[in-house]
């Protein structure tokens, strides 16, 4: 059993709100090594782990108040503007919470060999960028949104057909599945531009109910 716990202080979040804690926990369990198994030659390992942990993660530097960026200087003389971007003077970090529980079985004497691994994170109060009525005297504010959810399995399973003393063969099959979806985003919003081009390219995206970075493009 292992337990970790870490605390973060960053410079680039709120001063009066800058600490962010996240610990974890893991374990793993051979049960195996119980009397019950002993004696039979079919599992010769038996292991089952899980673990649990939470992740913070803090912004880029001046993300908190206005800013004025430094243009190319005209006739030497320096020039600034107000940024376009609104900045957000409560910024709170993103926080991505997992969940995982596997298995490793071996058979036979370790002539096969399983692995087994299931997992689900979910990723909340991201920092998103998000656009605004030019109205505002803004073309964008940064909020903390969203919920971001990954599961999925993967496997592998080697088997060892024959082994001699000048020869050992190793056959290994591996399967891995990702799902991939944007539960959730910002207030009053379905469909949240990462990128874009040119006004009739393709753009990619995160929709509700559909998975992270999709490529969207005119008919």
């Amino acid at each position: 059993l292992e337990v970790t716990v870490r605390n973060d202080w960053s410079s680039t979040l709120p001063a009066n709100d800058n600490s962010y804690f996240y610990p974890s926990v893991s374990g793993n369990f051979i049960f195996t090594e119980l009397g019950l198994f002993q004696g039979q030659e079919v599992l010769s390992f038996g292991k089952v782990r899980a673990s649990w942990a939470q992740v913070g993660n803090d912004t880029s530097p001046y993300q908190l108040g206005t800013t004025f960026p430094v243009n190319t200087p005209f006739q030497g003389q320096p020039l600034q503007q107000v940024q376009r971007e609104s900045n957000n003077p409560t910024l709170k970090p993103e926080t991505t919470t997992g969940i995982e529980f596997g298995t490793d079985l071996r058979f036979f004497d370790d002539r096969a060999r399983l692995s087994t691994t299931w997992y689900r994170d979910v990723t909340r109060d991201q920092i998103l960028n998000i656009n605004v009525s030019s109205a505002t005297g803004f073309n964008s504010t940064l909020v903390n949104a969203g919920e971001i959810r990954n599961q999925g399995l993967e496997a592998s399973l080697t088997v060892t057909p024959v082994v001699t003393q000048q020869l050992q063969w190793d056959v290994t099959a591996n399967f891995n599945r990702n799902v991939n979806k944007v539960v959730d985003l910002a207030e009053g919003i379905s469909t949240y531009t990462i990128t874009d081009a040119a006004p009739d390219a393709p753009t990619i995206q995160a929709r509700e109910g559909e998975p992270y970075g999709t490529l969207v493009g005119p008919a």
